[in-house]
């Protein structure tokens, strides 16, 4: 047998070795642990559903859900980003919605509710309900 095959045989063994949960020669682990956010602590300290806070924040609503459920956890540069909605809120949500964003906002009224909102979360506010009412007569 050649060197090829005597070494990818010894590198099969110690993989299977590993997966077996003994210890393998000269094999070296790093564990990294990362500081993963509470995204339904975050989703409920800003009284948000989990729609809202998805649209609010532009993240799929399905992601959202399988973050707070545990299917999924977030990546690094999503970590990042909960991790600015947590401190900045109305900062994230000024920075999405700026002036270029704002023909999505149907009135006037409903720019300056949203500039209150973001006021509000920037001083720790938590966002009011708008009525459904209060939303048709706009």
């Amino acid at each position: 047998m050649s060197k090829f095959g005597r070494d990818l045989i010894e590198s099969l063994t110690q993989a299977a070795d590993h997966a077996r949960g003994k210890k393998v020669p000269g094999m070296r682990i790093t564990v990294v642990e990362v500081d993963v956010p509470d995204v339904k602590a975050i989703r409920e300290s800003l009284r948000m559903s989990q729609t809202r806070f998805a649209n609010a924040f532009q993240i799929p609503l399905a992601t959202v859900k399988n973050w707070e459920q545990g299917r999924r956890h977030p990546d690094a540069p999503a970590i990042a980003y909960l991790k600015a909605i947590k401190n900045k809120p109305g900062e994230v949500i000024g920075a999405l919605w700026n002036s270029e964003t704002s023909y999505l906002l149907r009135s006037s009224q409903n720019a300056a509710r949203l500039h209150k909102a973001i006021a509000d979360l920037n001083t720790g506010k938590r966002l009011a309900r708008v009525s459904t009412a209060a939303r048709r007569a706009n």
